[in-house]
């Protein structure tokens, strides 16, 4: 309900934030808005989350420093190069990220052998030894690189092709947000009635949201019934 609910909320907070261009800013505002959001979530976890009195073990910071590092080389080559036309800097980003990488799981492995220490690893090395684990890891990776990928592009063809505003493509994903929600809260007796697993009934439908909406642009049926009636089974699936 908490990621349905904010899914909704974000789609048409962005949308408002874009058609307004808040501080002249444009579409950046849309990520500047995690600042104070993320400002007060630390102000508030103070005062609103007990501490965990049952663990002495302190945050990994120079794995995070180093995740962080590599991440960003990766974003900003792969961003800003392909803009720029491939510059030395933007090439120079990609075998730098190799090394942060590098750099990160063995200081990974360094902290997992180091007896003694309170930090704990940010990432344990022994994860990567259950089969499970890796397979959970391709499909997530799988999963999130096509939806993101997708509905970036379908914000696109709702602006640039079907001429609709920031807000108002905001709003027609939060037909699929809403969708989720609504699917989630029933989802346990949904699978009961279908008799299927649930994640392999839920790839079922997604893909049938997917195909019905690729048919709809082919065929030129991309209108606003059309496409909500397609984002809804795809949240349903998701």
């Amino acid at each position: 309900v908490a990621i349905g609910s904010a899914g909704v909320v974000a789609q048409l907070v962005g949308g408002l934030l874009i058609h307004f261009e808040t501080a002249a800013s444009g579409w950046r505002s849309c990520f500047l808005i995690n600042l104070p959001i993320g400002i007060a979530a630390l102000l508030l976890v103070r005062r609103c989350v007990a501490p965990d009195k049952g663990h002495d073990s302190k945050i990994d910071i120079v794995g995070v420093m180093l995740s962080a590092t590599a991440f960003l080389l990766l974003a900003v080559a792969l961003t800003y190069g392909r803009e720029h036309g491939w510059p030395l800097w933007s090439l120079a980003c990609l075998p730098a990220c190799l090394v942060a990488a590098y750099c990160l799981y063995r200081y990974e492995a360094h902290l997992e052998r180091s007896a003694g220490t309170s930090a704990r690893p940010l990432f344990p090395k022994e994860l990567l030894r259950v089969r499970s684990f890796r397979g959970g890891l391709v499909r997530v990776l799988i999963f999130y690189a096509g939806i993101a990928s997708f509905y970036f592009i379908l914000a696109l063809h709702l602006q640039q092709e079907l001429g609709f505003t920031a807000l108002g493509a905001g709003a027609m994903f939060a037909v699929l947000a809403l969708s989720f929600v609504a699917t989630s809260l029933c989802a346990r007796r949904v699978q009961y009635l279908v008799g299927m697993d649930g994640p392999l009934f839920g790839v079922c439908v997604l893909v049938i949201g997917h195909i019905a909406m690729a048919l709809a642009v082919w065929q030129r049926h991309d209108s606003i019934p059309v496409f909500a009636m397609c984002l809804a089974i795809q949240g349903a699936g998701i």
